[in-house]
């Protein structure tokens, strides 16, 4: 009889699964957002206001415009910060504070309608310098048209090992910037000078150069102090910077171990699968305060960081051993030209930037002092 039960029972527990959940998600539209950091790098320097909308809209954010935004240190010296033009931009045009080792500093924030924000007190911590990095060609999975496949990666691994007289564990996080190489799509096709005006061979050893920049703020990582180790600085899937080369720096932003744990959390939530082992959804909560209203805090957080750079580093394609991923620019520039299927009213030839380097906007096709001979 018991080999009877246990199935039945076991359908009835199944059963009692298919009801609809349902839950009472409360609305968080209309809410103050707060992207802001402060560096001892005035370029980084900047914050950005704006409101919450509901998840089932689709308009754009709403930009904050008009506030009082002003940085506090601990000795209440005052830092006024100025509007960006028309936008919910915040910055400093000129004479921005500089920071001091282990000072705190607060966001202070007053909207148009007197609402008042104010942040946590973040203490600055001074730069950590980086060291020799050695840079890996490993094969990883990549999802690529919904199927995975082992593709090139490049590890930048740092060989870290500081000895300071502060805290136990040292919280950063690393982006970088550079100099590519670049040409054209169709740089050199005669589907761009079709009618003999031009000799579109003459492009063929044109090469562009230009500024990219890769800001990976959820690119956070920790080590503790006065110890050695391999610390993996970034982990890159090589794309269209890299077709022939890229003269690039790894920027290090040194954080508080606050900003560490917000940005862990926000990680945590962005890779919620849905499955059963997946942590329940969470609330992040962040180091805004709403003064007006305590039961009403803003969203985002005020992060006070340092930032250095690494010695240039220069990757060749002829490097990378493998494939590189599609240009995106390539993807824009596709024409019917030779399609055979294509009416004569549908062909078109490529835009004026698919064809010459030199007309992409912030492009030079002069090579730059820092570019190797």
């Amino acid at each position: 009889m018991r080999f009877t039960f246990i199935p039945i029972l076991l359908l009835m527990l199944l059963g009692s699964c298919i009801d609809e959940f349902k839950t009472d998600v409360p609305s968080v539209s209309g809410v103050l957002v707060v992207e802001a950091r402060l560096s001892n790098n005035n370029d980084f320097t900047e914050v950005l206001l704006s409101r919450s909308l509901n998840i089932n809209g689709n308009r754009r954010p709403v930009e904050v415009l008009n506030a009082n935004v002003k940085i506090i240190d601990n000795l209440n010296n005052q830092y006024q910060m100025q509007q960006a033009g028309e936008t919910g931009r915040y910055w400093f045009k000129s004479n921005p504070p500089q920071l001091i080792q282990d000072n705190s500093y607060q966001l202070h924030i007053q909207l148009d309608n007197g609402e008042e924000f104010l942040s946590k007190s973040v203490i600055y911590n001074a730069p950590i310098e980086i060291g020799e990095i050695n840079i890996d060609f490993v094969l990883d999975e990549a999802v690529i048209s919904s199927e995975a496949i082992m593709v090139p990666f490049l590890d930048f691994n740092e060989n870290f090992e500081v000895q300071t007289n502060e805290h136990d564990t040292l919280y950063f996080y690393h982006d970088y910037e550079g100099i590519y190489a670049f040409q054209a799509p169709y740089q050199g096709s005669d589907a761009c000078y079709p009618d003999g005006t031009r000799d579109p061979s003459q492009l063929f050893e044109v090469i562009c150069y230009k500024f990219g920049e890769r800001d990976i703020p959820s690119n956070v990582n920790y080590v503790v102090n006065n110890s050695s180790s391999d610390l993996n600085l970034l982990h890159i899937r090589p794309g269209y910077e890299f077709l022939i080369g890229y003269s690039m720096q790894i920027r290090r932003h040194r954080i508080s171990q606050s900003f560490f744990e917000y940005m862990t959390n926000l990680k945590k939530q962005a890779n919620y699968g849905g499955s059963i082992f997946d942590i329940p959804p969470f609330r992040v909560e962040g180091n805004v305060e709403n003064v007006s209203n305590p039961s009403a805090p803003a969203l985002g957080f005020f992060s006070v960081e340092s930032v250095n750079y690494s010695n240039r580093i220069f990757i060749d394609r002829n490097d990378i051993n493998g494939p590189i991923y599609e240009n995106t620019t390539a993807a824009k520039c596709v024409n019917t030209l030779y399609d055979d299927s294509a009416s004569e009213e549908n062909l078109y030839r490529p835009a004026a930037p698919c064809c010459d380097c030199r007309i992409e906007p912030g492009s030079s096709d002069q090579k730059p002092e820092v570019w190797p001979n």
